[in-house]
């Protein structure tokens, strides 16, 4: 059997010239998983650069299944941006200070500001249907940028 197929017919029984057959349709499995890092910060969080840019690696390599893309939504409180793209690992491509002008910081234990910042990542199979989806909420350190 060739399993690269996602239809498979088979004849269930036969009396005389008719024939009872079954039909159905496999879809392979895909689950979504990713890591968040920052060159600077480390594991689950992001930092805002002057610039503005924003260092903040996504990886969702550890993702299982055939994916033909990986659709990327960001969070605030206040906004909601996204991109997708054929490459599992990419940095967040759009960012400037209107992202986040209106969010309020939190300050941490060592009192430096953050926004929480929500990563969603939605997987396209090879026929564009939408697969598994999963998310991570982060802190976004701002540092003194975007009027912080």
């Amino acid at each position: 059997r060739d399993w690269s197929s996602d239809v498979c017919s088979s004849d269930l029984a036969r009396y005389g010239q008719f024939t009872n057959s079954l039909t159905f349709t496999l879809r392979p499995r895909i689950e979504a998983r990713f890591s968040v890092s920052s060159q600077r910060r480390g594991a689950n969080v992001c930092q805002v650069l002057d610039g503005p840019s924003i260092d903040c690696r996504l990886d969702a390599s550890a993702s299982i299944g055939t994916i033909r893309s990986y659709v990327w939504t960001f969070e605030t409180s206040n906004t909601t941006w996204g991109q997708s793209s054929r490459d599992p690992q990419i940095g967040i491509e759009e960012f400037g200070c209107d992202l986040i002008a209106n969010e309020r910081a939190i300050t941490d234990n060592n009192g430096e500001k953050y926004v929480r910042l929500t990563i969603h990542l939605t997987l396209l199979d090879p026929n564009r249907d939408v697969g598994d989806e999963t998310e991570k909420t982060i802190r976004l350190y701002v540092g003194s940028t975007c009027g912080f």
